[in-house]
């Protein structure tokens, strides 16, 4: 019996040690989020001529909803538009900073940290590029082909650009790296859109270049792919020509991301670098997409999780995910009861950390159904129905 009682005694203390050391592996490998800052908003402060007093008073409405992160659309470039409205202008040949355009982001930031804001993400779009020849052109949200001259000195510039963006606002942490860039039409020589393969092997690139010019400005910020969206064309290399994807949107995302994982895990990117890169890190700190067709709470976790199944394939499980633009653009009721839905039972889906509203006013871009509120002709804003719905559930919490 008493050997019986020695064994029994080894044997819980063996299966005890067991269970601890299973417990703390899970633990070790659970990956960590942080989704304090989940309830977030996009509107465009710059790039139009409104006064700082209508700026301000957009803010005040977002701190009334208790909105704690942002989107703010950053203009790195223009063509055609005055200096405080973008960052850079091109001046014989030269790209200079705008210091009006500095001073109005300054006062925007400052006033979105006065108004709780927490997290702001620089979605940094409408760029110069380098050609071949040395002279700088206004390339917008368009890139050069990977077989012209230019392709590599625009590289170069989108790190320069990006560097010189980071270094001069070191108190945002994040910078989205474009937007949307999966939906762009490219064309080659003979006008045909250019593969979706190839598309993906250009966005590859651009975050390479952006990623380190981001770091190059300040090593403590992090970058953003850009903000994924839906898109239905292919080109079909079998029939040469544009056909439509039977998938559906979340399949349309993913298919996008796993063409970029493969590219990177390929050790042949950056495509025109002479070092290359397999470390996700130097493409991306952190992934992005617009779920736009999670058209309801219902399908929001299996529509989001479908494409998160594409990162946790390539063994990437544990990368946070921004949604930068999200948004309904049916009636006003069930808007506000399903953004209430969405961000109450967020923690279905952990690995969002920010859900970006799209939109909060109709002032620069009048989204119809998108928008939360109406600037009418006085001046004044009309609060939709979504907009009390939030308000009355997140307000001042």
């Amino acid at each position: 019996m008493k050997n019986n009682r020695y064994c029994a005694f080894f044997l819980a203390i063996i299966l005890f040690f067991s269970v601890f050391s299973v417990s703390c592996t899970n633990n070790i490998n659970e990956p960590t989020y942080n989704q304090s800052q989940v309830f977030g908003m996009g509107d465009v402060f710059l790039g139009t001529n409104e006064s700082l007093e209508d700026i301000v008073k957009r803010i005040d409405l977002m701190k009334d909803l208790g909105v704690k992160s942002h989107r703010f659309w950053f203009r790195a470039g223009s063509n055609g538009y005055d200096n405080k409205e973008s960052f850079f202008s091109l001046k014989d040949n030269q790209l200079v900073i705008n210091n009006d355009f500095v001073q109005r982001v300054n006062f925007v930031v400052d006033k979105l940290l006065e108004a709780g804001v927490e997290h702001i993400t620089f979605d940094v779009c409408w760029m110069y590029g380098m050609t071949a020849n040395g002279q700088y052109k206004y390339y917008g949200a368009g890139i050069p082909l990977m077989t012209s001259s230019d392709y590599l000195p625009f590289m170069e510039s989108i790190k320069y650009q990006f560097s010189i963006i980071s270094k001069t606002f070191p108190e945002i942490e994040y910078f989205e790296m474009g937007n949307e860039m999966n939906i762009l039409e490219l064309r080659d020589a003979d006008d045909n859109i250019l593969p979706y393969t190839e598309l993906a092997k250009l966005v590859t690139d651009f975050s390479y270049y952006a990623m380190q010019g981001i770091k190059e400005g300040n090593p403590n910020a992090k970058g953003v792919l850009n903000g994924l969206a839906e898109t239905s064309f292919r080109y079909d290399e079998a029939f040469k020509k544009v056909r439509y994807s039977t998938k559906g949107g979340a399949e349309v995302v993913a298919e996008f991301i796993d063409l970029i994982y493969q590219y990177i895990e390929s050790e042949e990117y950056p495509s025109c670098a002479s070092i290359k890169s397999k470390r996700i890190e130097d493409y991306f700190d952190v992934l992005a997409w617009h779920p736009y067709g999670a058209y309801s709470s219902e399908v929001w976790k299996d529509y989001n999780d479908t494409i998160y199944s594409t990162v946790k394939k390539h063994n990437d499980n544990g990368r946070p995910v921004f949604c930068t633009e999200f948004g309904f653009q049916r009636n006003d009721q069930f808007r506000g009861e399903e953004y209430v839905n969405i961000y109450s039972n967020i923690s279905e889906t952990p690995y969002i950390e920010v859900v970006h509203i799209f939109i909060l006013s109709n002032v620069v871009w009048n989204e119809e159904n998108f928008y939360l509120t109406k600037r009418d002709e006085n001046g004044d804003y009309i609060l939709s129905e979504a907009y009390i719905e939030l308000k009355n559930r997140f307000g001042n919490m």
